[in-house]
């Protein structure tokens, strides 16, 4: 019985990363941050390319984790199993946006490099703050 629902979970995310493939599968924040860059850069074609290509396949390895992900949560696993396989599923995630970040960053020449970080993904602050304080003259806060 396992052996079939493994079977079944496996085709179930090679049916998604398929219709990912065909359907151009990019989640609504990855196309807003890709429209961002295109409105915002001045790319050539090379880099337009090379910048969907990344999305694209992406989307599609986010896809096949989402996948697992919701078939962990229905599975018949003990609740601690299904957590822990979770957070590690979600962490790869991660992983893979940072990746992308770093290509992204190597697309890009250092002029829109620049333009970039400023306007388009911004880095967050340093720091990590929480209570009650004076907001207006919090050197976080005030950035």
């Amino acid at each position: 019985m396992r052996h079939i629902y493994k079977l079944v979970i496996l085709t179930l995310v090679l049916l998604q990363s398929v219709s990912a493939i065909s359907q151009n599968n990019l989640s609504s924040a990855d196309q807003r941050k890709l429209d961002a860059i295109k409105s915002n850069l001045v790319l050539d074609s090379l880099q337009l390319n090379q910048l969907h290509l990344l999305f694209n396949e992406l989307a599609v390895s986010i896809s096949q984790i989402d996948s697992l992900i919701n078939a962990t949560e229905i599975s018949d696993l003990a609740e601690a199993d299904i957590v822990l396989r979770v957070t590690v599923m979600q962490a790869e995630k991660r992983e893979i946006k940072a990746l992308r970040e770093l290509d992204i960053k190597n697309i890009l020449n250092p002029d829109q490099l620049t333009k970039y970080e400023t306007e388009i993904q911004p880095q967050k602050p340093q720091v990590l703050h929480f209570g009650i304080h004076d907001r207006a003259n919090c050197n976080v806060c005030t950035k």
